[in-house]
């Protein structure tokens, strides 16, 4: 029985010590249920590859992601680096993107980052922000306990921390480096605590090689610029804890520490900075460029003070994009109303005093850089490197960390509180903190307005209810303020982690439930481009990047940095008109007449598309949008007519009225027919169906009236776009399908004589018509010939093509990109269609050989006459030596690991918490 009842006070001790990572596991394992319940979307390049059909309803309006790039380059460039390196290959150039350019100096793919890995799994992407999340929460719980923390506490600000505004809203690499803030701080945490613990000096090794991995991988991560600015925030910390130590030798032990973690760190990711640096000297860095002069520059660039708002109701305005909101393109991430008010309780708790004004004091900073707050700003741009990152946007993670920081603090403290003090504090908190939300909305009030007052039967409900939540957990904390100290503790962890869990999970409803690749054209440009390019005719088509992703070379991309020579070359050759950062048609944002300037300009340069061994050009069948075809004109008097059940009505619209030619060279289109109408008071019922056809051939669409209001306005999608010329006259027919409800059209007078109304629908007066409106869109048409076509995109094939390997005076064979046979009958010259950039190597029979700079962009090498076998090899400057170097780091530390697993003692070093030389309690 004794020993019964030791085994199981043991089992329960080991439970109460797995416990919080029991509890911060439950977010990133429903994460995964998520993704792969097949509810929603089943895969993020249907979301961002553009080449895919059916595209599903959303729950939400917006966008899953402030950046596309969790598409573009967490996925497609992740991809293309991971498999490289899976297959046995260093991934060091991507043959997909542009004209070829650097894979590891480009960082942000992450090849070597162990996460990455998991997105060669289905629904990679999803697995690896889960994984990363559980990395983040249990590296903030570590840190929070070595503070000195509860296990209540460290437990309610690593799950803050786990699904924090960063991560919900910025899904692109930015993601990766945001969980290893904590363990960065953790370990600077760490080594004070050693320090002012004599009896730890004996063994750091295991401390020191920790913080070096932690450091490593971080920087591995593909995001430097996070990293950057959340490692100031740590600088501070470390200074502060330097000046902790109460004596000479241990602050001097600490110093030693800090600079062994971080000169190991450099030594490993040597390779990294080296090709990263390397690729900066020949890049475009777009607004990175510059810190002073240029008025568009990350340095001049600044959120509005209205943008707070967003912090403190991240969805009041509307989720991502839905509203056109220019802070969603600079903006990072929120904390949330309670978090906010929670985080000023702490400041006005007595205790701790430093470190919260250390909090205080980077919030402050961050956010007035954020913000433009005049000398805080000044001073930030003199810190060297921060004018050159989007500071606005990647300080986020910093500061955030310091509100949860705060919040946790708080908690920790509230059982040693008195009733009278958890009142004082909060009730303060609620009156300063909710003037200051409501100074927020204020400044955003144009936006608030404009949401609550829209008449859609979406966007307005659903911002109210977001404030409506906002306004419960600032209820929840004000009950809080009722209750004793302990009491009051358990209110604000609920109201907290519900808050911060809810919020992370909107933009998830923002994915469509379902869609189609199209895999005949995928497959079709995989077999038939070979070594030669792909281009994008039109602003829809093959996403830029993806033809990493699907193993298909593709010109456009979406990337910084990006080789200058590319950016030059597009430029001068191709498109006049593209953006060096993104090259796609979409942007940059022209005018109609700009636009149709571009598109004559794509025809005029197809020649140049050729020479550059582009041998196809995708054209969207959709193509740009055009102004919409009001069949009628709205009656003064807002009549309308009644369409039952199995009644409907057709309209015949003479062809040349939708003006198939309103541009030259273009195809036009019926994309979507949009009705009007009225249900009165009661719910709409049945389903409203519409057809458009050309003669024989005609597309449907569908609509469930059910979710409409009172005066509603629809776009209905057709299954097919409806094609049509002026000589055909096309027929729109609606139809009510079953409920009991009749459908109130709007009724309007004919814009052309020529228009007739038939079918059996009843009391439409003489001389009107239902209220209809065609939206067309059109296509580029190009002088080429087609070579692949279906309902959804045209691929031409684009003439006068180079080859990959190309020579004037010179046979050449080759079956892969990187060797040909050349055969010369007197001296001659082989151009290869790739970027010219330094680290390629030419050998020809095995000799070196240099390469020359063609047209400033390609690659090319003179040969002497007879038969050569040349081969082309990349690598970055120094990569042998500084492999050599990394790999005898990474020795050192798998020694290090070992040495301090035989050395390791058993003992618990003391928690941190306050500058005293003694440490504080571990509270339980």
């Amino acid at each position: 029985m004794i020993v019964d009842n030791a085994k199981k006070q043991e089992e329960q001790s080991l439970i109460h010590k797995l416990s919080p990572v029991i509890y911060i596991s439950i977010i990133p394992i429903f994460i995964c249920i998520f993704a792969f319940s097949n509810y929603f979307l089943s895969d993020i390049a249907l979301y961002y590859s553009g080449v895919v059909s059916g595209i599903g309803k959303k729950i939400l309006l917006g966008e899953p992601s402030i950046d596309p790039n969790i598409g573009y380059i967490s996925l497609a460039l992740t991809w293309q680096g991971v498999h490289q390196l899976f297959t046995g290959h260093l991934p060091l150039w991507n043959y997909y993107e542009g004209f070829g350019q650097p894979l590891l100096g480009e960082m942000q793919a992450a090849p070597f980052f162990p996460p990455s890995w998991l997105v060669l799994l289905p629904q990679g992407v999803f697995l690896e922000h889960a994984v990363l999340q559980w990395i983040g929460a249990l590296g903030a719980y570590l840190f929070f306990r070595k503070f000195g923390l509860s296990r209540r506490a460290a437990l309610t600000g690593a799950i803050m921390w786990e699904v924090n505004g960063v991560f919900a809203w910025l899904q692109n690499t930015v993601f990766n480096p945001v969980a290893f803030l904590p363990w960065l701080l953790y370990f600077v945490e760490s080594l004070f605590v050693a320090c002012r613990n004599t009896a730890a000096w004996r063994d750091l090794t295991g401390l020191l090689c920790g913080g070096i991995l932690m450091g490593t991988i971080s920087l591995y991560s593909g995001f430097p610029e996070v990293v950057y600015l959340y490692c100031l925030f740590v600088l501070v910390w470390s200074i502060y804890r330097f000046f902790c130590l109460p004596e000479r030798r241990q602050r001097l032990f600490y110093l030693g520490g800090l600079g062994v973690i971080a000169l190991g760190t450099l030594i490993l990711v040597t390779p990294l900075l080296i090709a990263f640096f390397e690729f900066l000297k020949q890049a475009y860095i777009g607004r990175h460029a510059a810190t002073n002069g240029a008025a568009d520059n990350y340095a001049n660039m600044v959120l509005p003070a209205s943008a707070m708002a967003h912090y403190l109701f991240p969805y009041a305005f509307g989720e991502i994009f839905a509203v056109n909101d220019r802070d969603w393109y600079d903006i990072g991430g929120y904390i949330g109303l309670v978090p906010f008010l929670v985080a000023l309780a702490s400041l006005f708790a007595p205790g701790r005093r430093t470190v919260k004004m250390i909090l205080l004091g980077w919030v402050v900073f961050a956010v007035g850089t954020s913000h433009g707050m005049p000398v805080v700003h000044a001073i930030a741009m003199h810190i060297p490197g921060v004018g050159y990152a989007e500071s606005c946007r990647f300080l986020n993670s910093g500061w955030l960390f310091c509100m949860i920081f705060a919040c946790a603090l708080f908690v920790d403290q509230l059982p040693g509180l008195s009733r009278a003090q958890v009142f004082r504090t909060l009730a303060t908190a609620l009156g300063v903190g909710g003037a200051m939300a409501l100074f927020t909305l204020f400044l955003k009030r144009s936006t608030l307005l404009f949401v609550l007052a829209d008449p859609d039967h979406y966007i307005r409900p659903f911002c109210m209810t977001m404030l409506v939540l906002a306004l419960i957990g600032a209820v929840g904390v004000l009950a809080a303020s009722l209750l004793s100290g302990r009491r009051s503790q358990v209110v604000l962890m609920v109201l907290l982690v519900t808050e911060v869990t809810t919020w992370y999970f909107v933009p998830f409803l923002s994915y469509p439930r379902k869609g189609e690749l199209d895999q005949p054209l995928i497959a079709f440009l995989q077999k038939n481009v070979g070594f030669n390019r792909v281009v994008n005719g039109e602003k829809q088509g093959m996403n830029p990047n993806f033809g990493s992703y699907f193993g298909i070379p593709e010109v456009n991309f979406n990337d910084l940095p990006t080789p200058l020579r590319t950016v030059d070359y597009i430029h001068a050759h191709l498109d006049p008109f593209a953006d060096g950062t993104v090259y796609i048609q979409e942007l940059p944002s022209l005018s109609d007449e700009q636009g149709q300037e571009r598109r004559q300009s794509f025809r005029e340069h197809l020649p140049n598309f050729g020479a550059a061994g582009i041998k196809y050009a995708i054209v969207n069948a959709t193509g740009q949008p055009h102004k919409p075809v009001y069949l009628t004109k709205l009656s003064a008097g807002g009549q309308s007519f009644v369409l039952e059940a199995g009644q409907r009505y057709q309209i015949s619209v003479p062809g040349q009225m939708l003006d198939p030619n309103m541009y030259p060279d273009t195809n036009t289109y019926v994309a979507t027919v949009r009705v009007r109408f009225d249900t009165g008071h009661a719910r709409g019922d049945g389903v409203l169906k519409v057809s458009v056809c050309a003669g024989t051939v005609c597309s449907q669409g569908t609509k469930d009236m059910a979710v409409f209001g009172h005066k509603a306005e629809t776009d209905i999608p057709l299954d097919h776009i409806q094609r049509f010329s002026a000589t055909q006259p096309v027929v729109v027919t609606v139809e009510k399908v079953g409920g009991v409800h009749g459908v109130a059209f709007r009724l309007g007078v004919p814009v052309d004589e020529g228009m007739t109304l038939a079918g059996n629908a009843q009391g439409i007066p003489a001389g009107l018509m239902p209220a209809l409106t065609l939206d067309t869109a059109s296509s580029i048409t190009l002088p080429a010939p087609v070579s692949y076509q279906d309902d959804y995109f045209t691929v031409y094939e684009i003439p006068d093509l180079k080859t990959y390997f190309y020579s004037d005076t010179c046979k050449v064979h080759f079956d892969t990109r990187e060797a040909a046979d050349v055969t010369c009958a007197e001296p001659g010259r082989l151009e290869r269609l790739e970027l010219f950039y330094p680290g390629w190597r030419a050998t020809v029979d095995g000799v070196a050989a240099p390469i020359e700079a063609d047209d400033k962009t390609f690659q090319a090498i003179s040969l002497p006459a007879g038969q050569h076998h040349v081969v082309f090899r990349y690598a970055p400057a120094w990569l042998m030596p500084s492999l050599v170097l990394e790999g005898m780091a990474w020795f050192t530390l798998g020694a290090g690991f070992l040495v301090s697993v035989r050395r390791r003692r058993g003992t618990v070093p003391g928690a941190g918490g306050n500058c005293q030389g003694t440490a504080s309690l571990t509270k339980k």
